[in-house]
């Protein structure tokens, strides 16, 4: 186990710890994690994402409930990732829905839901703070410089390495101007000061390549 897989391990283990699961259930769904999150199709969406997406959530405006449920989403959001398909998120919220309830643990109803948020990034009329924060982190590489941004849509194109240049271009120009097309990005007034500007001008660049 390299540096950054070991570091994660131990992450989850105090997430597991202060969630209340025991070791056994622990152990189970951290091997299953660390088995997803190194599939050899995940250029992106792979361990560096889950650790930057961690390390800045514990930077987020969140008690301590709050930070444990948006932990939860935040390493189970990705846990099925097949870029052929349409419903990872899906299939990822009742992965660790069931997780959850299993393991005795509380929140699962709550932690579903964030994960659910995150295939179209549409925030509910009234959503929490910690659904509003797992939105925000998820997108936050939209809003860093120009060569993370570029490396970000390199290791995206990789994902979708078998589609044609012309779909892919297709089917991301949509992506790029939903976004864009937003009166806001980000949810959160602290994102949104932070990385709002950055991320229109690296989704504008990118959508004038197509």
């Amino acid at each position: 186990m390299d540096e950054l897989a070991t570091s994660l391990m131990t992450s989850w283990f105090d997430c597991c710890h202060r969630a209340g699961v025991a070791l056994g259930p622990a152990t189970a769904m951290g091997e299953r994690l660390l088995a997803a999150y190194t599939e050899p199709h995940r250029h992106y969406h792979g361990l560096a994402h889950i650790s930057a997406c961690l390390e800045l959530v514990r930077q987020a405006p969140l008690d301590d409930d709050e930070l444990l449920l948006a932990e939860l989403a935040l390493w189970f959001h990705d846990v099925v990732y097949d870029p052929r398909a349409s419903d990872n998120e899906q299939r990822s919220a009742q992965l660790a829905s069931a997780w959850i309830d299993e393991a005795g643990a509380e929140g699962a109803d709550e932690v579903a839901a964030v994960i659910a948020m995150t295939q179209g990034h549409v925030l509910p009329d009234a959503p929490s703070r910690t659904m509003q924060v797992v939105h925000d982190i998820d997108l936050s590489i939209l809003g860093t410089g120009p060569v993370e941004y570029e490396t970000y849509v390199a290791d995206i194109r990789a994902e979708y390495a078998w589609l044609d240049d012309h779909d892919f271009a297709e089917g991301r120009a949509i992506v790029l101007q939903t976004f864009l097309g937003a009166d806001t990005i980000f949810a959160l007034p602290g994102y949104r000061s932070a990385l709002e500007a950055a991320a229109r001008r690296n989704l504008a660049h990118e959508l004038a390549q197509y």
